[in-house]
């Protein structure tokens, strides 16, 4: 086994040798390059012109289709075309611009609902949440747009008998601005008097023909059918306490009473209300159905059994 070994190393290296040699003659004398080396390399050969009738080979990448590994797919540029619907990916959807449609009802998120502005309509009866009411009350409900104090039961009805004193039997009374005492005129039920009201709020239409529209800004807007002079007594609470408003309402008062006159107002009027219509302060003092800030007092122009009130 040692000599067959040694025999096949012998027959390796004697053909290393010939190798050898045939490379060294090849290159020559000093390594230069023999005739074997002068011959071009195939892979430097110059590739033949195509012929023009031999259509061009497509490349490898034309034909075969690459995915998309891209991080982000981007939207083409430009609207979408009528047929492709997009899913909305924005981070805030916004409503569009513009009054909805009729048949689109959208709800109201709006962190504050607000009232809209001025009265009410007839068919609308909202709470009254404001800090002082002034106006228009019909069956126990008030009215936040129009201003109103409600005099308590005790002082409408002493109100109320007294108007009905100072008219006298079939008289004629007028209550301006003073709702509660003309509910009250009406609880009694009687019929030897007939009574009026003149109120801006217009849910007191619901009386009919005693309801007479009255807005103090245009004292003397009344109907045809009221005439000069044609009341007994006038019972007046003007809706707010300034100068201004009591004028007007003087106004109303001079034209509607044939003198007798009772006024419902603040104390800090006493002076205009004596100038305006000449009456004095009487003992007798209106109670409300609220805590008021200013204090409310009764006048009258004539012998009144309220200056007796104590």
């Amino acid at each position: 086994e040692d000599s067959t070994d040694r025999r096949r190393k012998d027959r390796q290296l004697a053909r290393r040798r010939e190798g050898v040699r045939a490379i060294a003659d090849e290159s020559g004398p000093g390594g230069a390059a023999g005739p074997a080396a002068q011959r071009p390399h195939p892979a430097r050969a110059p590739r033949p012109e195509p012929s023009e009738a031999a259509a061009p080979r497509p490349s490898a990448r034309v034909l075969r289709a690459l995915p998309d590994r891209s991080p982000v797919r981007r939207r083409p540029r430009g609207p979408a075309p009528a047929s492709c619907t997009l899913p909305d990916r924005s981070p805030v959807r916004q409503r569009p611009r513009g009054p909805a449609p009729a048949s689109c009802t959208l709800p109201d998120r709006s962190p504050v609902r607000r009232r809209p502005r001025g009265p009410a309509p007839a068919s609308c009866t909202l709470p009254d949440r404001s800090p002082v009411s002034r106006r228009g009350q019909v069956q126990g409900q008030f009215s936040k747009q129009l201003s109103q104090f409600w005099y308590s039961q005790e002082t409408a009805l002493q109100l109320a008998k007294e108007a009905i004193t100072a008219a006298g039997e079939g008289g004629r009374i007028a209550c301006v601005s003073a709702p509660s005492v003309y509910q009250k005129l009406r609880e009694l039920h009687r019929e030897d008097f007939s009574v009026y009201i003149f109120e801006y709020d217009k849910r007191f239409a619901i009386y009919g023909e005693e309801f007479i529209f009255y807005d103090y800004n245009n004292p003397l807007d009344l109907p045809e059918k009221i005439a000069a002079h044609s009341f007994d007594i006038v019972i007046a609470d003007p809706p707010y306490l300034s100068e201004e408003c009591l004028r007007k309402t003087s106004e109303t008062i001079k034209y509607l009473t044939q003198g007798k006159i009772l006024l419902c107002t603040g104390a800090v009027m006493q002076e205009e209300a004596a100038k305006l219509l000449g009456v004095k302060m009487c003992k007798f003092i209106p109670e409300h159905t609220r805590t008021l800030a200013n204090e409310f007092r009764c006048y009258v122009n004539y012998d009144s059994g309220l200056d007796h009130e104590i």
